[in-house]
């Protein structure tokens, strides 16, 4: 008995994402779907449509995006996930949410605390008591 075969990874073409399409070809090939009783109805074809724009951002034609950090890894895990019921999609909405991981590597300086401009104040034990400035005695 021979030990099972790797599976090979998901190939995606993103041609058609990036080339550009004559609006003709596009408008007849719609009209013969139309025509056929094979055309999307509903909100998820553009909702699905742009998910899937979003997940090709994340995933990078080229380079991952790493929203401009240098200690960070490319985004994985990344799923689309669809967030609506029979009954939001009937009423003509179609939600669905882009999730993914990335590895941050290093987590840089600390980002300062809030830096209040008023004076801040509390009551405990019915007393007033001054948070900030603090008050030197």
């Amino acid at each position: 008995m021979s030990a099972p075969s790797p599976t090979a990874a998901a190939s995606f073409d993103a041609r058609p994402l990036i080339e550009p399409v004559d609006r003709r070809v596009a408008r007849a090939h719609v009209q013969e779907l139309r025509r056929t009783g094979r055309a999307p109805a509903g909100p998820g074809p553009a909702a699905i449509a742009i998910g899937v724009g979003i997940v090709e951002i994340l995933a990078g034609l080229d380079t991952p995006q790493r929203w401009g950090l240098s200690d960070i890894g490319g985004p994985h895990a990344i799923r689309l996930r669809p967030l609506f019921t029979a009954l939001t999609f009937e009423k003509g909405s179609a939600f669905y949410a882009v999730t993914w991981r990335q590895k941050l590597f290093a987590e840089g300086e600390p980002m300062p605390g809030p830096v209040p401009t008023e004076r801040l104040e509390t009551v405990e034990d019915g007393e007033t008591v001054v948070l900030w400035p603090e008050e030197v005695p």
